[in-house]
């Protein structure tokens, strides 16, 4: 028994035109056109193909019409697509216009921030990046920034600083919260936060250390402490503010991350992991909370002048040094107002720099992707991007090799 026909307005045509590598094509008539239909969708999608109709087929143009509902459009479309590419088939599927095709080019939601009114939550909010973050957000009107660290010295001279950018109605306050810790007593800090400035509608999880060296070289704490500070920090924080996020459909949760969270290099096979941790918990986290319009975000940062930066370069080994350094050094100003922005622009994935524009469409991957010209880009340039990665990763190959050879040479 054949599906009922949905409304005619809610069906859309497809136009198909076969191509042949040869002229002897004049008994193709609309009765091969409906085998060849047929048998693609079929073998692409089997017992999962949507009901659909083929209505007519042109001899002379090798052009037919297939009618689909505007749920399948796109299923129809990439079977026919992927059956002409990649099972000997010539079959190319139009669309009848490019604004079809954007218009059915389904991409998440862009759920845009607004500061104003705001109370916005950083970690790691002391120093570098975190403190940038938090004179951007009190430029653009929040009402309260929480900033926590270890250090108590640094959380006050910090808040020190940040007060003298703020106007009457705006306040800074500070938390001394050791992330390594369980979680709850990470949750009795956020608790004390929301008690005195009522929900956090911004979080941002900054917090993070870097651990690097050689696999074998690292003490085994490492591992086990770079997962704590840098991932399982930013989930226990997170969780502590989710709920009320969802229940008003409201807010905004951000993940700093690393370029070593998008491509791994010698020396952190310690820090990688956890940076790469977090983009998988922000992905699978935006699908979650999407319904509730919640944002997710997060930001690979390339090498940044600040104070822990520079405290990495005492300890960087050769090979690290020699990699990362044709990248360049970013102020936090620069990083901190990359993040903000695309915040309030509702952008899910944040990179700074050249570099950090090509890993960011090399590695989109399966991330969620809300804007349509970058989302178009990313399908244009992956591959291309990805022979220049390759270049890439030789140097690295070669960098690592000279080091080692020089420390043969001194051994």
């Amino acid at each position: 028994m054949k599906p009922k026909k949905k409304p005619s307005k809610e069906l859309q045509r497809l136009t198909i035109k076969l191509e042949f590598t040869d002229t002897d094509n004049e008994y193709f008539d609309n009765s091969h056109f409906e085998v060849l239909v047929n048998g693609a969708i079929k073998q692409v999608l089997g017992i999962a193909a949507p009901p659909y109709s083929i209505l007519n087929f042109d001899a002379n143009t090798l052009k037919g019409t297939i009618e689909v509902s505007e749920e399948h459009l796109n299923l129809i479309w990439s079977a026919l697509s992927i059956y002409g590419t990649h099972f000997g088939k010539k079959v190319a599927v139009h669309l009848n216009s490019i604004y079809v095709i954007l218009y059915y080019f389904h991409l998440p939601k862009r759920i845009r921030c607004d500061f104003k009114g705001k109370h916005v939550f950083i970690t790691g909010g002391s120093k570098g990046i975190g403190k940038a973050i938090a004179e951007e957000v009190i430029a653009r009107g929040c009402k309260t920034v929480s900033i926590a660290a270890r250090s108590k010295s640094a959380l006050e001279s910090a808040t020190d600083d940040l007060r003298k950018l703020c106007s009457s109605d705006q306040f800074v306050n500070w938390y001394p919260l050791d992330l390594s810790k369980k979680y709850d007593e990470i949750e009795n800090v956020i608790k004390a936060a929301v008690e005195e400035s009522g929900n956090v509608d911004i979080l941002i999880n900054n917090a993070g250390a870097v651990i690097q060296g050689g696999f074998d070289e690292l003490d085994m704490n490492a591992f086990e402490n770079q997962m704590r500070t840098n991932y399982l920090s930013a989930v226990y924080v997170t969780r502590c503010v989710i709920e009320s996020m969802k229940k008003n459909r409201s807010g905004h949760v951000a993940f700093v991350s690393s370029a070593a969270g998008q491509c791994a290099i010698w020396g952190y096979t310690a820090y990688s992991p956890s940076k790469f941790a977090l983009r998988g918990f922000a992905e699978a986290l935006h699908m979650e909370l999407l319904p509730f319009n919640v944002g997710v975000s997060i930001l690979f940062p390339p090498n940044t002048n600040t104070e822990g930066f520079h405290e990495e370069l005492k300890t960087m080994p050769e090979e690290i040094h020699q990699i990362s350094h044709s990248a360049g050094v970013f102020s936090a100003k620069e990083v901190g107002s990359a993040l903000v922005d695309n915040i309030g622009n509702g952008e899910f994935c944040t990179t700074v720099g050249l570099e950090g524009w090509m890993l960011g469409v090399l590695t989109a991957g399966a991330a969620p992707e809300p804007n349509i010209l970058r989302a178009i880009t990313q399908t244009l340039l992956a591959g291309i991007l990805r022979g220049v990665m390759l270049i890439y990763n030789g140097l690295f190959n070669r960098i690592v090799h000279k080091c080692h050879l020089k420390k043969n040479k001194t051994e």
